[in-house]
């Protein structure tokens, strides 16, 4: 959000298109890694059952909950922003 806010000069309107490679570059890197956090929360209720079940597996069940914990904290974090760049992000 800096990087656009900074490039730019003003924050980005609503269905605006990054010519400059550097800014589009980074927004689809922060696209897919987004989607890609966002998709791996479906596995983890299935890999926590899985290490709750074996004994030996039980302490990865912490690394898990750490993990969806840190992953809802990003989203958060996202939250934060200003409105302006909010709707162009969701848009």
């Amino acid at each position: 959000m800096v990087h656009v806010r900074l490039s730019l000069g003003r924050w980005p309107d609503i269905g605006k298109e990054f010519l400059a490679w550097p800014l589009f570059a980074h927004y689809k890197v922060a696209e897919w890694l987004a989607i890609a956090l966002f998709f791996s929360l479906y596995a983890v209720p299935f890999v926590l059952l899985a290490t709750l079940c074996r004994r030996r597996w039980r302490h990865v069940s912490w690394y898990l909950l750490c993990y969806g914990a840190a992953v809802g904290a990003a989203l958060a974090a996202v939250l934060l922003a200003p409105n302006p760049i909010l709707n162009w992000i969701f848009d």
